[in-house]
C-alpha cells in the first residue's frame, strides 16, 4: 500500500518556525525526529512567505520575556545577513523603553539555508516536497500520518505527532474541534530600486502590499474576508494578489520585483480548541500552569502568560499543537501567531512530546510541575510577575 514506511519517536508536520523549534526541542531530549514539509524550504511564512520580521522577544519596556530556542533562532536569522537589531540585547546590556525592542528584520533566503544546516547538524531528518494528508487514528491515538510524495504514498509512524501546519490540518482531519479565522486579501512581495548600483539595491528593498495591508487598508471591496481553509480561498489570495501587484508595478518607476511569496500569506487560518482558549481578556492574567510569557508585538507593556491547557485537547492524547494553531482566539490569537511565540510553543511541544514518551502517559496526565521544571532548565521564563519577586 505504501511505497515507504518509516517510524520515529516524534513526527512534526510542518517545517515553519514552530516546526523547526519543535523538532530541535524533541531531538535535544534524545528523541528520533522527522519533519514533513510540503515545500522545499524551511521557515514557513518567515522565509517562504517573506514575512521576515522577527517580532519582539520583550515587553517593550526593556524587559526580555522569551529565551530558549526562540532566542537561538533569532540569532541564527541575523548570523551573516542584514539586521536592524539594537546590539544592547545581544550584549545583555540594560535596555530602556526608549531603545528599540528586541526585534529585527533578516534575510529570508539566507535564513532558510541556515535552518536547513542547523537541522542537518542536529541529526533531524526533513522530508521535503511531502504533503501530509491524513492522520491514522486507532482508539483515540494517532498512530502516524499518510504522506503524498513524488514517489507515491508514504506512511510515517510515530509515538507523538506535533501539528505545526499553521492551519491545524492534522487536528481537523483527526476530528478535533477547531475554529477558523478571517483574513484580508494581503499579498506581500519585495521590490527594489533597480536604478541603484547592485551593491546598494539591498538597502532599497522593501515590502509592497497588494490588496489589504496588515490592518486591511486597501482590501478590495469585491473580495470577502478569506478563511484560508479552502482551495478557492488560496487561489483567490494568489491570483488576485498577483494581478493587483501587476497593476501597481506599472506606476512604480525604477522598481523591480525581486521576490514573490512561495505560499499564501494567511495570518489566522484555523486553530485547535484545547482545554483552555486564550482570549484578549487574559492580558496580564497569571496562570499556575503557565509554560511561557510573551509580549504584544504591537503594543508596549502588554503581556500574556500561556497556560499549558491551551496546548492540548485531552481527547487526543498524543497529538500536540505548535505555533499559530494553539488554542487562542481574537486578540490573543493575533499576539500568539507571530514568529517568537511560534518558536516558544514549538519548544514546549517538543518537551511535552518527550515526556509523553518517557513517562508513557497521556497529555492530560503530564505533570505540570515537572514540565515547568524542564522548561525552566532551558531558560524559559514562565511568569511575568513571579520572575520579578
Amino acid at each position: 500500500m505504501y511505497v515507504l514506511e518509516k517510524e520515529y519517536d516524534v513526527l512534526v508536520i510542518g517545517g515553519g518556525i514552530a516546526g523547526v523549534a519543535s523538532a530541535l526541542s524533541a531531538k535535544r531530549e534524545n528523541k528520533s525526529v522527522c519533519i514533513i514539509e510540503k515545500s522545499v524550504v524551511l521557515g514557513g511564512l518567515a522565509t517562504l512567505g517573506l514575512v521576515n520580521w522577527f517580532e519582539p522577544l520583550c515587553d517593550g519596556t526593556g524587559e526580555q520575556l522569551i529565551y530558549g530556542i526562540t532566542e537561538e533562532l533569532l540569532k541564527l536569522a541575523i548570523k551573516d545577513g542584514f539586521n536592524d537589531l539594537d546590539e544592547k540585547w545581544l550584549k545583555k546590556e540594560k535596555v530602556s523603553i526608549e531603545d528599540k525592542r528586541y526585534a529585527t528584520h533578516f534575510s529570508p533566503t539566507l535564513y532558510s539555508v541556515y535552518l536547513n544546516k542547523l537541522l542537518y547538524d542536529e541529526g533531524i531528518f526533513v522530508r521535503y516536497d511531502s504533503l501530509a494528508t491524513y492522520p491514522i487514528m486507532e482508539r483515540g491515538l494517532i498512530k502516524g500520518v499518510e504522506v503524498e510524495t513524488v514517489s507515491g504514498k508514504e506512511f510515517y509512524k510515530a509515538k507523538v505527532v506535533i501539528d505545526a501546519t499553521g492551519n491545524a490540518t492534522i487536528f481537523d482531519r483527526a476530528g478535533a474541534k477547531c475554529e477558523t479565522g478571517l483574513n484580508y486579501l494581503s499579498y506581500l512581495s519585495y521590490i527594489t530600486d533597480f536604478s541603484q548600483p547592485i551593491e546598494k539595491r539591498e538597502q532599497t528593498r522593501r515590502w509592497i502590499y497588494s490588496g489589504g495591508n496588515m490592518v486591511g487598508r486597501g482590501q478590495p471591496e469585491d473580495v470577502p474576508l478569506l478563511k484560508g481553509v479552502s482551495s478557492d480561498d488560496v487561489n483567490t489570495m494568489i491570483n488576485r494578489g498577483q494581478r493587483i501587484l501587476f497593476g501597481k508595478m506599472q506606476d512604480l518607476k525604477n522598481s523591480e520585483i525581486i521576490n514573490l511569496t512561495g505560499m499564501p500569506q494567511f495570518r489566522m487560518i484555523r486553530h485547535m480548541v484545547g482545554e483552555y482558549e486564550l482570549t484578549g481578556e487574559d492580558v496580564y492574567k497569571e496562570f499556575e500552569d503557565s509554560v511561557g510569557v510573551i509580549g504584544n508585538y504591537l503594543k508596549r507593556e502588554e503581556w500574556y502568560e500561556i497556560p499549558f491547557r491551551a496546548l492540548y485537547n485531552k481527547d487526543y492524547p498524543n497529538l500536540l499543537p505548535a505555533g499559530r494553531i494553539i488554542s487562542a482566539t481574537g486578540k490573543a490569537w493575533d499576539v500568539t501567531r507571530v514568529i517568537p511565540v511560534c518558536a516558544l510553543t514549538g519548544e514546549v511541544a517538543g518537551v511535552v512530546a518527550s515526556m509523553l514518551i518517557d513517562e508513557k502517559v497521556e497529555v492530560k496526565d503530564v505533570s505540570v510541575k515537572k514540565l515547568q521544571e524542564n522548561l525552566t532548565k532551558r531558560g524559559i521564563k514562565l511568569y511575568k510577575r513571579k520572575c520579578q519577586e
